[in-house]
């Protein structure tokens, strides 16, 4: 693959931006630098791609262009292909490193008659800011997108859903393929699942994956490997000293009785007291 992206560039009478993969021979184009014209250029080897006619006063948009007219470029083309309908997928690799599912995807919404694409949008958000390219609907920020020229956007600079592209691996893409756009999100990001919370047994931190998410919720399972094989009962007080005699034991987190799961008198014990299912603590 050539390490010069192909830009895209105006059409000569509608100012339209066209990118090469579906600039056609019929139209006439110029540069979105210069101004002057271009030849489309469609070839067996290389990706199609734009070149300036021949001049003696050259532009170096399409043969050495500066990362500041890429990022331009790319920001046009998503705004085109957004606008176009075209299917874009975007997705990114949690960057926790011990996730279990390292992976997702979010597929940006097909715009509809309310919707629209804005580059260089202001908004506020902690302050005012400008975004790279905004999905509005109905005047509301669906997603927001950022460029990735050569610093990556601070991760609370941004409200939820927001991505970070970069420009060469997209203009790329989108040249290259015809069906949908699938990228990679750029943002260093950790997913939900492994976002810290404190067990509420042992007060660590640990990532969500390491919890239990049904019963024992916000218990880790770190805790329940030293514990899990207990099972709490509900025991009046006036009961205490007959199951201490069955083996039984005092919880002090839960403040509740337990015995452990290989108890021999398990069977009677679960006759004779209700088992209890610890929670988390209001």
């Amino acid at each position: 693959m050539c390490s010069i992206p192909p830009l895209g560039a105006l059409n000569k009478i509608t100012r339209e931006y066209i990118y090469p993969g579906i600039a056609t021979k019929a139209d006439k184009y110029v540069c979105p630098d210069c101004d002057k014209d271009l030849v489309l250029k469609k070839g067996a080897k290389r990706v199609h791609h734009f070149a300036h006619a021949k001049s003696d006063n050259p532009c170096s948009y399409y043969d050495k262009p500066s990362e500041a007219q890429i990022h331009k470029d790319a920001k046009m083309l998503l705004k085109k292909v957004l606008d176009s309908k075209r299917q874009l997928v975007i997705y990114w690799h949690c960057t926790s490193g011990d996730c279990p599912e390292d992976s997702d995807e979010y597929e940006i919404p097909i715009i509809s008659d309310t919707s629209v694409i804005k580059i260089e949008h202001r908004f506020n958000h902690n302050g005012l800011k400008i975004a790279d390219v905004a999905y509005l609907d109905n005047n509301e920020i669906v997603c927001l997108f950022e460029i990735l020229n050569t610093h990556k956007t601070a991760s609370d600079a941004r409200p939820e859903p927001w991505f970070e592209i970069d420009a060469h691996e997209f203009i790329n893409e989108v040249n290259n393929s015809t069906g949908e756009v699938v990228v990679e999100c750029m943002r260093d990001k950790t997913c939900d699942n492994c976002k810290s919370v404190s067990c509420i047994r042992c007060k660590y931190m640990s990532p969500r994956w390491l919890m239990h998410t049904n019963i024992k919720k916000d218990l880790c399972k770190l805790c329940d490997l030293k514990w899990g094989n207990k099972i709490h009962l509900e025991v009046p007080y006036s009961d205490k000293d007959k199951v201490k005699a069955y083996g039984g034991r005092f919880d002090a987190f839960y403040k509740k009785w337990y015995i452990c799961d290989d108890n021999k008198q398990k069977t009677n014990i679960l006759k004779w007291w209700k088992e209890y299912i610890p929670t988390s603590p209001n």
